[in-house]
């Protein structure tokens, strides 16, 4: 697969000043302050996030806006986070999820709480 990508960074647009660090599945990489973790890997070159739980299929942005959740990656070690809308911040762990998505028992709590009032 090529590694030729459409989403890059801008010339000049990111200072050394304004890089931020994490790692991805181990290994450290930099990124503007201002970009979101999926922004940041591509521009680092990663185009597979994931891989499908069913099929075992190669899984990445789609949208980066929210709405495909194929862009799910375990940040800080919290499964099934949506890159796409996760800013980047200096020391931030990304890795790729390891399992099925799982649906965490204090999300359930918060999702009743804020939705339904029977």
């Amino acid at each position: 697969m090529s590694k030729d990508l459409r989403f890059r960074r801008l010339p000049d647009e990111t200072s050394d000043a304004a890089l931020v660090h994490f790692t991805w599945n181990g290994e450290a990489m930099s990124a503007g302050a201002d970009e979101t973790l999926a922004a940041a890997l591509l521009a680092n070159g990663v185009t597979v996030f994931g891989h499908a739980a069913t099929t075992g299929r190669a899984r990445g942005p789609y949208c980066m806006m929210g709405s495909c959740f194929e862009c799910r990656v375990s940040i800080d070690g919290i499964e099934n986070q949506q890159s796409c809308m996760t800013p980047i911040r200096d020391g931030l762990v990304a890795e790729t999820n390891t399992g099925r998505p799982v649906l965490h028992p204090q999300a359930a709590i918060d999702s009743d709480a804020a939705g339904d009032d029977h």
